[in-house]
């Protein structure tokens, strides 16, 4: 798929030259993403710290009057994100006491560690309106479609205070725990620097959770459901 994302980027731009005019341009971006799935509920067991990601695409612009203008864009996107997630249950456990079976109250506590790194190809349509000369301002939707990443999370879990049993360690990738399409609203806007080069930004927010129905949920960790909330920050070159 990435492949096929450069071939094609590659196929376009010579032939998009011969129909560039006053009511249709082009160019090219790039810039950086930034953000992370933002849970509904603010648990405080559970913390994650977004990451940077690269941003490369392309924009097409098609003029429909003065002010407004459709924007459809292409554009892949490597989003990730750092988390660390921690809860306690109470349990009972297996000793044997001069030669005796028997149990006895404890408890144990788990921890998780985890990132994710995923590529996603955004395709997002907006409706931009010039308010003031080089100021523009969009807005409109972006659906996005997962090709490829990694999700690796690990799992300890420690029995009472520690070092009496031996600590329980797992290793899982949660990658195909992600679903594979993702839509969201878009609000941003740009600035002119040159008469070639402007500077875009745009906030997206997904109206779909992050993880398929059924995985990655806890009693223990009552974040909800995941949303990706993402900022890209670009510069734009016009062709």
């Amino acid at each position: 798929m990435k492949k096929l994302f450069i071939i094609l980027f590659l196929f376009l731009i010579p032939r998009l030259s011969a129909f560039s005019d006053d009511t249709f341009n082009y160019g090219l971006m790039g810039g950086v993403v930034f953000g992370g799935p933002i849970p509904v509920n603010n648990a405080q067991n559970y913390d994650g710290s977004p990451l940077f990601g690269p941003y490369l695409g392309m924009y097409f612009n098609f003029k429909l009057s003065d002010n407004f203008c459709l924007r459809p864009e292409i554009s892949m996107a490597i989003k990730g994100v750092e988390y660390t997630a921690e809860y306690r249950r109470d349990t009972i456990v297996e000793t044997e006491v001069n030669g005796q079976l028997g149990w006895i109250p404890t408890f144990y506590n788990v921890h998780i560690t985890g990132d994710m790194s995923l590529v996603y190809l955004d395709v997002p349509v907006f409706l931009s309106y010039n308010l003031a000369g080089s100021t523009t301002m969009y807005f409109g939707c972006q659906a996005s479609f997962l090709l490829g990443g990694s999700h690796p999370t690990k799992i300890r879990v420690v029995v009472g205070e520690g070092g009496f049993y031996d600590d329980h360690l797992e290793e899982r990738d949660s990658y195909n725990n992600v679903r594979p399409f993702d839509f969201g609203v878009c609000l941003g806007g740009s600035q002119q620097i040159t008469e070639d080069l402007t500077f875009t930004f745009y906030g997206t927010r997904s109206f779909i959770p992050l993880y398929r129905a059924g995985t990655m949920q806890s009693e223990d960790i009552n974040t909800g459901n995941l949303y990706n909330t993402y900022f890209v920050g670009s510069i734009t070159y016009l062709f």
